[in-house]
């Protein structure tokens, strides 16, 4: 194991999350899944009351034991939650991103986690059978609030004290993540034998919302006018409105640009002359997750409606 000390970068609240995606909290027995892993020769147990988590959990943290409720993650995403209690002096607790559910050469995971003194720090293996871990540079009291973001092959790892004001704690660039990776909550008790109580609250899950089947292609086209840059769409089934999000990249991060769209059309005036945007719509419905369309790409040059 090699041991790195690395500075904290201030960061705004938002950072990770953009603007689109879906918010799920975590509140029922079934949304995660308790699994040992490593040697941890005693049962542990997850349940849920009031929104709040606690994990009986044993290990001595690390591939060498540890509980872990989770559930599958398919794509990029942010986990968030708060640590209410770590459960004892050699114990941790935190939350995970880890591709499979046992040790093997090849894992990769990114493990932030919290001791009852403070100490703040993100464990991550890139799948060469070796671990390293990064500190936070100064005390984090319980309660405290963690995040983890994961973006195409990079994860990044987020802590606060109060859920809005986030610091960097550690970005970690793997060679190739799987496309579903395992989430959750991870605590350990620092010792094989022994158990400890951890609590969790403000669970959530952020990921990105589902795509709009392959028939209902093409969903959204975007031609340039004289003024600006039109918008057109189909209506899904069980839509009430739709937001328009706009990016300067290609597959974002978006920012909404318009938000409860009531027809099929929209025209943004906003745009630069000459500038390529990039286009999708979020078909919003009761009771349902949001629908995001095909990624259409556009731009406008004065006098020519092209």
């Amino acid at each position: 194991m090699h041991r790195q000390r690395g500075h904290v970068n201030a960061a705004p609240a938002g950072a990770p999350e953009d603007t689109g995606r879906v918010s799920t909290p975590l509140r029922r027995a079934s949304d995660f899944e308790l699994i040992p892993v490593g040697d941890t020769r005693r049962a542990g147990r997850a349940r849920v009351r009031d929104a709040v988590w606690s994990m009986d959990a044993a290990g001595l943290e690390k591939d060498k034991g540890f509980h872990f409720a989770c559930r599958a993650l398919e794509g990029d995403g942010v986990l968030v939650a708060r640590v209410v209690s770590v459960g004892g002096a050699a114990a941790r607790a935190g939350i995970l991103m880890r591709s499979g559910p046992q040790p093997t050469p090849d894992t990769k995971a990114v493990w932030l986690q919290l001791a009852e003194d403070g100490e703040l720090r993100a464990l991550w293996r890139h799948g060469l059978g070796a671990s390293r871990v990064e500190s936070h540079d100064h005390p984090a009291l319980t309660p405290w609030w963690l995040k983890l973001a994961r973006h195409g092959n990079g994860i990044q790892g987020w802590g606060s004290a109060n859920g809005r004001d986030w610091a960097l704690i550690a970005s970690i660039r793997f060679h190739e993540l799987p496309g579903t990776m395992l989430v959750g909550l991870a605590a350990c008790s620092g010792s094989a034998d022994d158990t400890t109580t951890a609590a969790f609250d403000h669970v959530r899950l952020v990921s990105a919302p589902p795509r709009p089947p392959a028939d209902s292609h093409p969903w959204l086209t975007v031609t340039g006018q004289r003024r600006g840059i039109r918008l057109a769409w189909r209506r899904s089934p069980g839509t009430t409105y739709h937001n328009v999000l706009r990016a300067t990249v290609h597959g974002g991060p978006y920012v909404r640009i318009a938000h409860g769209v009531d027809g099929l059309a929209f025209e943004d005036s906003t745009a630069l002359e000459g500038v390529p945007y990039h286009y999708v719509i979020d078909a919003v419905g009761h009771g349902r997750p949001n629908l995001r369309s095909n990624e259409a790409t556009g731009r406008w040059l004065a006098g020519t409606g092209e």
